[in-house]
Order: structure tokens, then C-alpha cells, then sequence
């Protein structure tokens, strides 16, 4: 069997060509999927990473959150997800959608109470597996704590050993691939969504007040 020794490879190239344990020959374009799981691992010498032997073995949880219980918020994010799986040729297990519904991002709440706190003790506890990865919408289904935060909890994740996947922006994110600075760009993203949400929340309770008012005085 041809190994990666055999055939040196350049990350950096636009195109990546891999002689695997798989036995099989692949071409990793551009920015891709199947190109940024390929970086993003660390144990990894001779996988090619578009093999379904090698997705198969690959543990992916789905992590979907709603504040206000919103069966319908949830859906469409679990759809999303499952639909990405399908295409990229990743397994997802029902058993792994870790559902948090009507659970606030703003104060850490989900990460401390909520199944992404589940998530949380079994990294801990070594029970999941370096390169697994976790798939959300976005930044802000995880955290919509203050930047600082935000980024603090995100990273301990990716330091544990797990890859972030982004739908909303298509990017994955590892321990050997965080491109820093749009890193704090995402987190920035996702903390405006959180002042956004909670502009609209005091715009929704000042009306209700004017109304109650107005209708006092008729």
C-alpha cells in the first residue's frame, strides 16, 4: 500500500493529494470540508478524510438551542444539520442531537445546566474522542455571553480536542487550523445577534407598557 510517506504533501497547496491507509487516492480542493477536517487533525497521517470508512468513524454531535421554546426553531436547525451530515457523508446518531429548547445562551445557562453541559462532562471525562466534531448553526446557538466569554468556553471545547463546525458560515474549526482573527470576527457576529436580540426584547416590552397606558386612558 502507497502511504503519505511515499507521497509528501503540502498543506498549503490549493489542492491536496493523499495516499491513505484506506488505499485510495484523494484530491482535497480549496477551502472544502473534506480539505479543512484534513487539516484540522493532528493524528491523522495516512487518512483520507472523503473515505466513508473514515466518516463512519467519526463521532459528530448536533447541538440545537431555542430560548423560547420554539419546536419550530429546533426543527429547522436540526434539519440543517442532518442535511449537512447527509451530504458530507457523516453519521449522526439521534442519540447525539443534544437539544436544549427554551434555554437561554445569554448568561452560560446551557452550558451549565443544559445538555451542552452533558457534552461538557464527557470531554472531561475523556469519553469522547480527539476529532470528533460538533455541529451547530452557528457561534451563537453555544454562547451569546459577552465576547470574553464567549470565546473563553468556545475554546476550551476546541482544546479538548473537538472540532466546531459552523453551518451558517461553512467553517470548521480545530486546535490546528483557528485562524484567530476570524475567530474574533464569529464571536463579535454572534455577540451582536445577542445585543440585536435583547434591543428587540425591551423594544417588544416597551410597546406592551404604551399599550397597557393607552388603554387606561381611553
Amino acid at each position: 500500500m502507497t502511504t503519505d510517506n511515499q507521497q509528501p504533501q503540502d498543506k498549503s497547496r490549493a489542492c491536496v493529494v493523499s495516499y491513505n491507509r484506506f488505499g485510495s487516492r484523494a484530491q482535497l480542493k480549496g477551502n472544502s470540508i473534506d480539505r479543512q477536517v484534513y487539516e484540522a487533525q493532528d493524528t491523522m497521517t495516512q487518512t483520507d478524510v472523503q473515505h466513508p470508512q473514515y466518516k463512519s468513524q467519526v463521532q459528530v454531535f448536533a447541538y440545537v438551542r431555542s430560548a423560547a421554546q420554539s419546536q419550530t426553531a429546533i426543527e429547522r436547525q436540526l434539519r440543517t444539520i442532518r442535511a449537512w451530515c447527509k451530504n458530507e457523508g457523516y453519521m449522526l446518531h439521534k442519540s447525539d442531537e443534544l437539544v436544549d429548547d427554551g434555554v437561554s445562551g445569554n448568561s452560560g445557562a446551557n452550558a451549565e445546566a443544559g445538555k451542552l453541559s452533558i457534552l461538557k462532562q464527557k470531554l472531561a471525562a475523556g469519553e469522547i474522542a480527539p476529532g470528533s466534531m460538533l455541529i451547530v448553526e452557528s457561534f451563537d446557538r453555544i454562547s451569546r455571553q459577552e465576547p470574553q466569554e464567549a470565546m473563553a468556553f468556545l475554546l476550551s471545547l476546541i482544546s479538548a480536542g473537538l472540532i466546531l463546525v459552523t453551518l451558517s458560515d461553512g467553517r470548521l474549526w480545530g486546535a490546528r487550523t483557528m485562524d484567530i482573527s476570524t475567530f474574533i470576527m464569529s464571536v463579535h457576529a454572534a455577540h451582536l445577534k445577542r445585543s440585536e436580540s435583547l434591543m428587540r426584547s425591551a423594544r417588544a416590552r416597551m410597546a406592551c407598557a404604551r399599550r397597557a397606558t393607552l388603554s387606561l386612558q381611553a
